[in-house]
């Protein structure tokens, strides 16, 4: 079951929060989440295998203070139902 999960990161000394759906969350993924979401090449970011490597690549990114959380206070109602038709991708909140 995909569930969503917001990540928060610093990046260029803004805060930055994005929601993603996944089936499963873990620090290293959201480290991932962020280098991706700051423009990292997917492809660059495949082999990352160990936190301290993603850590490390984001930190000569910019990028620092990454956490995550579920995200389920965050659904609304006629998103639970676009949920429901797995029509509801990828939200930027700045």
């Amino acid at each position: 079951m995909r569930e969503r999960y917001e990540i928060h990161f610093v990046a260029s000394e803004f805060k930055r929060v994005i929601i993603i759906e996944r089936s499963s969350m873990s620090d290293l993924d959201a480290w991932k989440a962020a280098l991706l979401h700051h423009g990292e090449c997917a492809g660059a970011t495949f082999n990352i295998r160990l936190i301290t490597d993603a850590m490390a690549v984001a930190t000569d990114r910019g990028i620092r203070q990454v956490r995550w959380n579920k995200a389920s206070h965050t659904i609304a109602w006629s998103e639970r139902a676009k949920l429901a038709r797995n029509t509801v991708g990828l939200r930027n909140i700045e």
